[in-house]
């Protein structure tokens, strides 16, 4: 199951008529709810929290025609090896982002392992933007290098040659 947040910006009249809109479109078995300001601030501060707070967050990059596949194949075994699993997306972006604290950390590195594999089948990737330090030491943060590392390598050594900004931290272990 999930929720879908929609956030409409923009002077009275058009938030007006785009809540009317999105009101009349088939909602499926779901509901449709409208949030007061504060209950509004309250959500988006839930949701930043979700995307800064948990001790392990993993950024995907997938086209949106992929997030029904990703959404079948690859959450929920992530969401089986952690606790208080959650998960962002902004499909027009092809941006998501997955948070949660891992119930073992053996587990949960397979868990993103695999997770990375079914995203890079798909044309994606998946980058962790904050693990502890057991699931570090277990799968690679950044995961498959991409086709264009010798450009990358080349441009850091071009602007870094002495290699003293935070070596070793980027794709490739450049």
């Amino acid at each position: 199951r999930f929720d879908v947040a929609v956030r409409f910006e923009g002077f009275r009249a058009g938030l007006t008529e785009q809540r009317e809109r999105l009101a009349r479109l088939p909602c499926g078995s779901g509901s449709f709810e409208t949030l007061g300001p504060e209950e509004a601030r309250d959500f988006w501060s839930r949701h930043d929290a979700l995307r800064s707070e948990p001790p392990v967050r993993a950024r995907l990059a997938a086209r949106a025609t992929d997030l029904e596949t990703i959404a079948a194949r690859v959450l929920p075994p992530l969401a089986a090896a952690f606790e208080e699993p959650a998960f962002l997306t902004y499909p027009t972006l092809g941006l998501s982002c997955f948070a949660g604290r891992p119930a073992e950390a053996k587990s949960a590195a397979g868990a993103l392992a695999a997770a990375r594999a079914e995203v890079e089948k798909l044309g994606g990737s998946l980058t962790l933007a904050a693990a502890t330090e057991e699931i570090r030491d277990l799968i690679d943060v950044w995961g498959t290098p991409p086709p264009a590392l010798p450009l990358m390598r080349s441009a850091k050594q071009r602007l870094d040659p002495r290699r003293i900004l935070a070596p070793g931290r980027f794709v490739g272990g450049i």
